[in-house]
């Protein structure tokens, strides 16, 4: 593999792109360099537009093949060499557009009568009437099948992965009704807060199975791989070699082959900090009941008008050496040499410059 090829697979990389869409790339290319039986890096505009006539005219490719193989030219010269050139310098050719055959239900029925098996039968009338890709029909599970809403749930999509770069999303959990100003517990009606087709069916039956099965414990530790974990885990990552990193993903086109990933260490850096929160910002707002100015008092009260007992997964501790303790299962206060002795604070010492730091809810 020549050093080109190598750097250009490696930007196709770090921009996301489709396990397909770079083998079209590699194509395109290698065949515009045997063509001229030069390296890219020494041909020139003219020499993609005498390409793109040779498509078009001799082999007689489709204006959907001349176009793959601009968009690859297009990301050599632009992303991988950086060439001081536009969009003007690669334009594609217009793909005409004709209407659609549109089937009768007779035709149609008749077409499906043809497919002897049951299954391949089922599966092409789903792709045909929900418009699947072949891909998302692939990874339809029966459980995304909602028969009495005659819907059906897409949750491997398109270009879905787990190599790290950014995904942003905010989960919100609202209690389910609040105190009357005299203290009364106030229950909220059925579907109060948003009806159940617009929150994700994914996300509802998650926790419903995780409450069935492990009841709050499961629920918090779903919940918890959202608010306490890091962008990646120590598992993952594979190798460190020469200033490059290897790590394996996911993705979920192909759940059951992890692949294995490799990029520079500055541009797994970057991919990291993504999901680093920004200054003064914090993971998790407590709110209403949850609030830090109410909740020791309003909980208590909550507690008691829906008589419900403090769950053990919530125990009341009031110093923070013993909160550390009971969630890290270690004594910050021993020793770190003999693990016998105890630490005692003596000074509080600030920054010798600039203000002092204000109080911070790091929670």
């Amino acid at each position: 593999m020549t050093p080109l090829r190598q750097r250009m697979i490696e930007d196709m990389q770090l921009r996301n792109l489709a396990d397909s869409t770079q083998r079209y790339y590699v194509h395109y290319v290698a065949g515009f360099a045997k063509y001229f039986d030069r390296s890219p890096e020494i041909l020139d505009r003219e020499a993609v537009r005498q390409y793109r006539l040779y498509l078009l005219n001799e082999r007689k490719l489709s204006a959907q093949s001349v176009n793959q193989y601009i968009s690859a030219v297009k990301f050599l010269y632009l992303a991988t060499l950086e060439m001081p050139w536009t969009d003007e310098y690669f334009p594609r050719v217009r793909v005409p557009r004709r209407l659609p055959v549109v089937l009768s239900q007779e035709e149609l029925m008749q077409f499906f009568d043809r497919i002897p098996s049951l299954k391949y039968r089922a599966a092409l009338m789903t792709c045909y009437g929900a418009g699947l890709r072949i891909s998302e029909a692939v990874a339809l599970k029966i459980d995304d099948i909602d028969s009495q809403r005659m819907l059906i749930r897409v949750e491997q999509g398109k270009g879905k992965s787990q190599n790290l770069h950014l995904h942003a999303h905010l989960h919100v959990v609202v209690p389910g009704g609040g105190l009357s100003p005299d203290g009364e517990w106030i229950a909220c009606r059925p579907g109060f807060f948003l009806p159940v087709r617009v929150l994700s069916r994914l996300f509802l039956d998650a926790l419903e199975k995780a409450h069935a099965v492990g009841g709050p414990r499961q629920v918090l530790e779903y919940l918890g791989r959202y608010t306490h974990r890091v962008a990646i885990s120590n598992s993952r990552l594979l190798a460190l070699t020469e200033g490059r990193v290897s790590f394996r993903w996911k993705d979920y086109r192909h759940p059951q082959r992890p692949k294995v990933m490799t990029v520079s260490a500055e541009e797994f850096i970057r991919r990291f900090l993504l999901h680093a929160l920004p200054r003064n910002f914090q993971r998790i707002r407590y709110y209403g009941l949850l609030a830090n100015c109410h909740r020791s008092g309003k909980l208590d009260v909550c507690r008691d008008r829906l008589q419900t007992p403090i769950s053990a997964l919530l125990p009341r501790i009031t110093d923070s050496g013993v909160a550390l303790v009971t969630l890290t299962a270690s004594n910050s206060r021993l020793c770190p040499k003999c693990p016998k002795g105890t630490r005692m604070r003596k000074e509080i010492r600030f920054p010798c410059h600039g203000p002092i730091p204000g109080r911070m809810d790091s929670s």
